[in-house]
């Protein structure tokens, strides 16, 4: 996703979600200990109703993730799977995302969660299951198929065989002990600059590995930022409700990725001065897109507060319309 059309797409289908959910993403960023009244509070709604709006939030999640796909889909064949855990090693989020060469970040288009207490009640399940269960969504939803990028833990032969059977091709880091290659496989080891120990790759369709494995790495700086900017594993830890957890992670999914369409959006389009101070930190790599986003976000809130507040700051000259300190394409 590097051209301004697909950004402005991409924007106006997040804007347009939140919008209709009437859900208060600007207060999901830099909260030390979120909780959801905490969230309702700074919005001035009562904590009830906005578990009210979360659970319907998430019943639309897989139309939502349809729409992701839908507007990300034709941006690349690369499709990076990789999993975060929410609660030590007992449940985690099985994320499918796009890699973006703009932000140097990846672009979650597809989520499963996955609970082992469901394995315990369900017998017949299994975790191999579950992923390529996951894994079947998310390429009905493309409408065709694509290169799969995932770790060691995907390694395995029987789900080699089920990504062949589904026109899946694929890049997986091997385990030592992993199943050899077998027809239309090819293995690679490859060593990386600042990595104690080469990578084993095994792939099938895909002309070079090595750098659609490299590319795995972005993902992890989405787990990171929701982790940590936003909180996602503290604010679930608070909730119980299987359905309002849902909502939740949805709606840190679409605050992660509408802050990161809006700092790509002030790039691309030059609304704010190369002189800005912001702008060279995020030049010099001192920060992210997603931290240049909520530090302009900030800003223009500050500045809403007290117009007199930042001396120097540029208005931008592009035509926009600011609703509530959130800038919205026109």
């Amino acid at each position: 996703m590097n051209s301004v059309q697909s950004i402005e797409k991409a924007l106006r289908l997040a804007q347009a979600i939140m919008a209709s959910s009437d859900l208060p993403v600007l207060s999901l960023a830099h909260n030390p200990r979120p909780s959801l009244r905490g969230v309702a509070r700074s919005v001035g709604s009562h904590s009830e109703t906005l578990r009210r709006k979360l659970v319907k939030l998430g019943e639309k999640e897989r139309d939502i993730q349809a729409q992701l796909v839908g507007c990300f889909m034709d941006e690349n064949t690369l499709c990076l799977m990789d999993p975060t855990y929410l609660r030590e090693t007992e449940e985690r989020l099985l994320v499918f995302a796009i890699p973006c060469e703009l932000s140097g970040k990846a672009i979650p288009i597809a989520w499963d969660y996955q609970d082992w207490e469901t394995l315990r009640e369900n017998p017949p399940l299994s975790r191999n299951l579950m992923v390529e269960g996951a894994v079947r969504r998310a390429k009905r939803a493309m409408g065709h198929g694509f290169i799969l990028v995932a770790d060691r833990e995907f390694d395995s032969k029987r789900f080699r065989y089920k990504l062949r059977k589904m026109g899946i091709g694929y890049v997986l880091r091997l385990r030592e002990n992993a199943s050899p290659p077998t027809e239309g496989e090819n293995e690679l080891v490859y060593h990386e600059e600042g990595y104690q120990e080469p990578w084993r790759l095994i792939s099938r369709n895909e002309d070079r590995p090595a750098k659609a494995y490299k590319r795995r790495m972005r993902i992890e700086g989405l787990f990171r930022d929701l982790k940590g900017l936003f909180g996602m594993r503290e604010l679930l830890r608070r909730i119980k409700d299987p359905l309002v957890r849902k909502g939740v992670i949805l709606l840190l999914m679409l605050a992660w990725l509408l802050r990161l369409l809006r700092g790509l959006y002030s790039l691309v389009k030059g609304l704010v001065s190369d002189n800005d101070p912001l702008i060279k930190s995020f030049k010099r790599r001192e920060i992210s897109v997603i931290n240049l986003a909520l530090s302009l976000e900030s800003r223009e809130l500050t500045r809403l507060r007290n117009p007199c507040a930042i001396v120097g700051y540029e208005e931008p000259k592009a035509t926009s319309l600011k609703e509530g300190g959130v800038e919205c394409v026109r």
